[in-house]
């Protein structure tokens, strides 16, 4: 199910995102704290929990401000193959559009090869490169 994040979901998400990134920490790439400032995305973004088997299963992050942009997208590998990041993207971009935007912009990680093939076989196009960043945007 996915719905909008609440307080008391923070722990579990927090936990589902340090898992769905631990492969990429494994292998050696430089990644932020990608579990931190979840408290603050819940009180100044839209934030949408996935869940399953009475836990958290992933989330995202989306901020709606100068322009759409989703925060950040995780599912735990226990929720892999469930088409749960999909389904967390639509809710964002529908959020997105409902409130105007014309497009959605992320960024990720330049090493994070699987992740950008997410995102393209979703339509999503890169737009940009800077530094270890890959810019994407998608027209909603």
């Amino acid at each position: 199910m996915i719905r909008p994040a609440t307080l008391a979901d923070l722990p579990g998400l927090a936990a589902a995102i340090r898992s769905a990134y631990a492969p990429f920490v494994a292998a050696g790439i430089d990644l932020p704290a990608v579990d931190q400032g979840l408290a603050d995305d819940l009180r100044d973004n839209h934030v949408w929990v996935a869940t399953g088997r009475d836990r958290v299963l992933g989330g995202v992050v989306l901020s709606l401000g100068d322009h759409a942009h989703l925060v950040n997208l995780a599912v735990h590998p226990d929720g892999a193959g469930q088409g749960l990041g999909r389904k967390l993207i639509d809710v964002a971009m529908a959020a997105a559009r409902d409130a105007g935007y014309a497009r959605i912009l992320l960024a990720t990680h330049k090493d994070m090869t699987a992740t950008q093939r997410f995102y393209a076989r979703r339509g999503w196009v890169e737009t940009g490169r800077e530094a270890a960043k890959i810019y994407f945007e998608h027209p909603l």
